[in-house]
């Protein structure tokens, strides 16, 4: 018997691995400093999208750093700065 890994079997090939392969880098970071911040404040994505504007699915493609846009606006990106304490660079972006 082949152990589950070397089989294949059960494997959904129609989706990236761990919803990060095509992702960038700072795709990641930028999602992952999103969900830290929102996860600390207590906030579902919900609750970050209405406060931002946004719908719950945007936050929620920022935090995977997936869909056809996966970066941030800029306008989107002040706002999270504003609600969520993040800083610039928490974006990629080094003055």
């Amino acid at each position: 018997m082949r152990a589950y890994a070397d089989s294949g079997a059960g494997l959904d090939t129609g989706r990236p691995g761990n919803y990060t392969e095509g992702m960038t880098r700072q795709n990641r970071i930028t999602g992952a400093a999103i969900h830290r911040a929102r996860a600390r404040k207590g906030w579902s994505q919900r609750e970050l999208a209405r406060r931002i504007g946004v719908c719950a699915s945007t936050v929620s493609t920022w935090e995977r750093g997936t869909g056809r846009r996966r970066s941030v606006p800029i306008d989107d990106v002040m706002r999270l700065i504003e609600e969520l304490g993040l800083r610039l660079s928490d974006f990629g972006v080094e003055l």
